[in-house]
Parts: structure tokens; sequence; C-alpha cells
């Protein structure tokens, strides 16, 4: 009987031995994975974006930006206005030392405000991105009509109807100058084509170049001598620019 109960415990030690070195093998299975915290590190973040990414948020700096009420209604009262098909720009010229601003009137019937929003970000990304046609400096004032489909808003439109404006704006700032410039010469020294003619003649003498302009005009009458008046007593006679003196 005591040999039976030996049996029964080596058997029930041998099978409660087994699983252990089993649980032992499972273990060390599972010791190269990396810890829960250095995992989870590696999955944070967001995937990276694909595709066409949205619109440039860069900063628009405050210099260049209209900001009060009677900046705006200056631009509107004293400021020249282009249209295109969806635009009216105003531009009003600044002193050469300031910097060009950017005003924009984005009203309700534009849309709701993510497509106001939107409009604004588009227009002052293409002033970001044409800063070289901005010169001579102005402000400029866009206004959207009521036409403007906020959605159909894109840099390309933009660009195809508001870059031949800043082309002609600087075009006709340019001029300005330029005429400024000749004028103040002008006055300070006298103009070459000015010159020859002369007002500075003796009283009673004409200056040479009216002199010379009466004697072109003059009839072969008026250089006859004088004996050719004496036949001809009955003649009316004749003034210095050569014309008949009517009684």
């Amino acid at each position: 009987m005591s040999c039976v109960l030996f049996f029964m415990r080596s058997d029930s030690y041998n099978e409660a031995y087994i699983p252990a070195q089993q649980d032992q093998a499972q273990k060390d299975a599972r010791f190269p994975c990396p810890p829960p915290d250095q995992d989870r590190a590696c999955r944070a973040g967001p995937p990276p974006c694909e595709g066409p990414q949205e619109i440039s948020r860069l900063g628009f700096p405050r210099a260049n930006r209209v900001l009060r009420r009677p900046e705006f209604q200056s631009c509107f009262d004293q400021g020249r206005r282009y249209f295109t098909k969806h635009f009216v720009v105003f531009a009003l010229p600044r002193d050469s030392r300031e910097p060009w601003r950017l005003g924009l009137t984005v009203t309700r019937r534009t849309g709701s405000a993510p497509m106001r929003n939107r409009v604004k970000r588009v227009l002052r990304e293409f002033f970001r991105l044409h800063q070289r046609e901005c010169d001579p400096p102005h402000d400029y004032v866009v206004v959207p009509k009521r036409n403007l489909d906020p959605r159909q808003v894109g840099l390309e439109m933009v660009s195809e109807e508001l870059l031949p404006v800043l082309g002609r704006i600087s075009r006709e700032a340019r001029k300005r100058l330029d005429g400024a410039s000749v004028a103040q010469a002008g006055g300070q020294a006298p103009s070459t084509r000015e010159a020859p003619i002369r007002d500075d003649a003796p009283a009673g003498e004409k200056p040479r170049d009216e002199q010379a302009r009466s004697d072109q005009d003059r009839t072969a009458p008026a250089q006859a001598p004088s004996a050719q008046d004496d036949r001809t007593p009955d003649r009316p006679p004749l003034r210095p620019n050569g014309s008949l003196d009517r009684p």
C-alpha cells in the first residue's frame, strides 16, 4: 500500500514540475519584447501628410496691414480703383520710405466665417508671394464682388486677376515719379529746348526768331523798292508786318 502511494506522489510531483518548466520557457520567450512605454512611444505621432498642402499660414507683419478705419476711408476716398472679374482694388500711393500695406474688406455677403477666412488667407498669401510687384509702395484695399464664390478661390485664380493689376499700378506710379522728377529739375535749371528762345531783345527790336518768321511771311510788294511805291500814290501804306493799312 505504501508503494502505491509513493508512486502516486512521485507521479504528481513529476506532473507538477513539468508545467513549471513550460511557464519558465514562456516567460523567457516574452523577454525580448520592448517595454510597453517604449512601444507606445514608437507609435506616437500622426502619420506624415500626403497630397497637396493647404495654403501657407506664415505670419503677415503688422507693418504691412491696413488696420484703422480712417486708413481704409482714405484709401476709398483718395485711391484709384481697379476692377477685375471678382475683385475691386483700391490703391493709394505712399511715401517711398514706408512699406506697402494690405487691407481686406470681406463682408458677410461673401459667405460664412470659414469661407471669409479662406478668402482672406488666399489674398494675404498672394501679396506675400508678390511683394516685389508692390513697389513703389501703396496702400491696397481689396474688396470681393458679390459674384465671388469663396469655394473657388485659390492662388491660381487670384494671381490671374490681381497680378496684372499690380503691374499696372506699379507702372503708373513710376510714370508719376518720373514726371515729378523732371518737373523739379526743370524748375531749378532752364531746359535746353527753351535756350534758343530769347525775350531780352532791346526795346523796339524784335527777337531774332520772330524777325526771321516775319521776314518769311512778307509778300513781294512789301519787299519792293520805295520808287515803286512813289508811282502808285493811291495805294494804302503798308504796315511793318506787310499787311495793308485800310483807311
